[in-house]
């Protein structure tokens, strides 16, 4: 990346994935509100099973892109409808 000019920076941390990442089962669009389903399958911890479904506001949802299954170069094909749960619009750090 450096060659390119650009530097690499871990921007969110998902290590309880079955939490974060998730499934849009449906809308509200009277509350513009959407209600997702966790999906424990992906992650490692147990305590996050079984699946659960909240209403949240949709800003918070970003579509899922993983790895190597879905990217090549210069395309991004998801294959899987997932979405990642991003609960803040940035990190900042005061000194």
């Amino acid at each position: 990346m450096q060659a390119l000019g650009l530097t690499a920076e871990k921007r969110i941390t998902t290590e309880l994935n079955g939490i974060y990442f998730v499934k849009i089962i449906d809308t509200n669009k009277n509350n513009n509100l959407v209600q997702i389903k966790t999906c424990p399958d992906f992650g490692r911890n147990e305590k996050v099973k079984p699946a659960r479904k909240f209403w949240i506001e949709p800003d918070f949802l970003y579509p899922l892109v993983k790895g190597a299954g879905d990217i090549q170069e210069c395309y991004v094909s998801i294959k899987k409808d997932l979405y990642v749960l991003v609960p803040n619009k940035g990190i900042t750090k005061q000194l």
